[in-house]
């Protein structure tokens, strides 16, 4: 089964398993300098991931 692209309600995809990361997974978002970073919880890997 191929992994679900990320929708317009995600946040990106999961970096491990390429599932989609709903909005819901959400973290925390900051700034390093003028970069965005952005973390959230991927249900299917169990792991804090950073969305793609």
């Amino acid at each position: 089964m191929a992994p679900a692209a990320p929708g317009a309600d995600a946040l990106g995809a999961c970096p491990r398993c390429g599932r989609s990361l709903p909005r819901g997974t959400h973290l925390i978002s900051y700034r390093n300098g003028d970069w965005p970073t952005m973390f959230a919880t991927c249900t299917a890997c169990d792991e804090v991931v950073r969305p793609e």
